[in-house]
């Protein structure tokens, strides 16, 4: 990360829960070359930039409540008004309320702190990632803090010091201060209470709550904060007291994702190179991967063919040393129809024969006189024999008697271990009259051994 000021650049390495210091030089030609060297040396590809300097303004504003496409073009157009001569510049919702929304304009009056360095980036090809704000940045470390509704944050680095107003954990103001001492930080601080109390941001002063932090030692009559407990309180480790505010924003900026502020989209191109890059590597990688287990799987295929092939041609040739071991090779049918004939001979073993089944109708229908067979017919499968039986049964001249009779004929004939299914038909009501001396009767019976 590229932390920026007024008067200086440090170059930054964060990884993990450390940061280290690669190089620190002044805002000028000189050090922009030195940092281009140092840029060269250490082959960073992907940079972040933090900005706080005296040059960075801000505005409230409230505007018509718009979404979608419209507000972006009435953000863009407000912004352009008010700072007309900026080329850097950003709008962030503060509140809605009745229809009107509250927006911060902030804007870089002078690109001659970035644009240098921008340049110098883009030069080395260097993918800028986002330009912040410190500003509006520290919005987001608040909420770590129990601070009243009204507070006013001092943070004093070197000789800078800067004045945060929030309301609600909001920024409403801030200016920056240089080459402050001590003695002149109570006078400035009346004086932004006066601002803010002229600008109708401040109701009571009773109600201000003013807080003060410095990696120097802290005056006893201001109420201190605490670097250390606050990068507590963001989860941060190895955060001490004497080590510079901006180093503890740098720290949440690595653990957490913000919206770009400032930069532009010609400036951020490297940025989409990468993700191609990155997205045509991964690609590439899925192929490789693909291919490499298509590939495996069809020589997997292979392999198992040029067994079978191997298999079938080694039974072929114990085939063929087996007819030739024979007295007499000439055979009256050839090989193939030999193997034809063992096939449908395999097939006729394993099919159900029908000898089983025809001796246990017999045996069924001699326990029933009065029943004369007329027709069989029988279809053989694999577990059981299908019979079809078809005959007349000799009736008593009681229709109702006879008909149970029959039924429990055939309620015998289901409960015989060997049926696995029983289908009978008999005349319809209609033709069950005592005038008829014969019925007709369909079975259809499903016999397995």
């Amino acid at each position: 990360m590229l932390y920026l000021s007024d008067e200086q650049a440090i170059l930054y390495r964060l990884q993990g829960q450390t940061i280290a210091s690669l190089i620190t030089v002044s805002n000028d030609r000189q050090g922009q070359d030195a940092l281009r060297d140092e840029l060269q040396q250490q082959g960073l590809k992907r940079l972040k930039i933090i900005i706080d300097s005296s040059d960075e303004v801000y505005q409230l504003k409230k505007l018509p409540q718009l979404t979608g496409g419209n507000r972006r073009i009435l953000l863009k157009t407000q912004g352009e008004h008010l700072f007309p001569e900026a080329i850097y510049h950003y709008a962030q919702l503060m509140d809605r309320r009745l229809g009107q929304q509250t927006v911060l304009f902030t804007a870089l009056l002078k690109d001659t702190i970035l644009t240098p360095w921008i340049d110098l980036l883009l030069s080395e090809k260097k993918a800028i990632e986002a330009i912040y704000s410190q500003t509006l940045l520290l919005s987001h470390l608040l909420k770590h803090l129990s601070l009243s509704a009204d507070c006013l944050l001092l943070i004093h680095e070197d000789n800078r010091i800067r004045h945060y107003f929030f309301s609600q954990q909001q920024l409403r103001f801030s200016r920056l201060l240089m080459n402050v001492d001590e003695l002149s930080i109570p006078v400035d601080i009346y004086k932004t209470r006066d601002y803010l109390l002229q600008q109708n941001l401040l109701s009571d002063l009773n109600e201000l709550d003013t807080r003060y932090l410095s990696n120097h030692n802290n005056p006893t009559h201001f109420n201190s904060l605490s670097l250390a407990e606050w990068g507590q309180a963001c989860g941060l480790k190895k955060i001490t007291d004497d080590q510079p505010f901006h180093q503890l924003l740098l720290r949440y900026l690595h653990q957490h994702h913000f919206a770009n502020h400032y930069a532009q989209t010609c400036q951020r191109r490297y940025v989409y190179h990468h993700h191609l890059r990155t997205l045509f590597y991964f690609s590439s990688v899925m192929i490789a991967f693909i291919s490499t287990g298509l590939a495996s799987y069809w020589g997997w295929q292979a392999y198992e063919l040029e067994q079978e092939r191997k298999k079938i041609a080694h039974s072929n040739q114990q085939t063929q040393a087996s007819f030739k071991a024979l007295p007499d090779n000439d055979l009256p049918v050839s090989l193939l129809q030999l193997k034809d004939s063992l096939k449908i001979a395999e097939q006729l073993a394993q099919q159900q024969q029908p000898l089983f089944s025809l001796k246990w109708l017999g045996g069924q229908l001699k326990q029933q006189p009065r029943f004369e067979l007329t027709a069989l017919t029988w279809k053989n499968k694999i577990t059981y024999s299908r019979l079809k039986v078809l005959g007349q049964w000799q009736m008593t001249g009681h229709y109702t008697t006879d008909e149970q009779v029959v039924n429990k004929w055939m309620q015998q004939l289901r409960q015989s271990p060997n049926v696995k299914q029983l289908v009978f038909k008999l005349p319809p009501p209609k033709q069950q009259t005592s005038q008829n001396s014969m019925w007709l009767l369909e079975l259809d019976i499903k016999v397995s051994p």
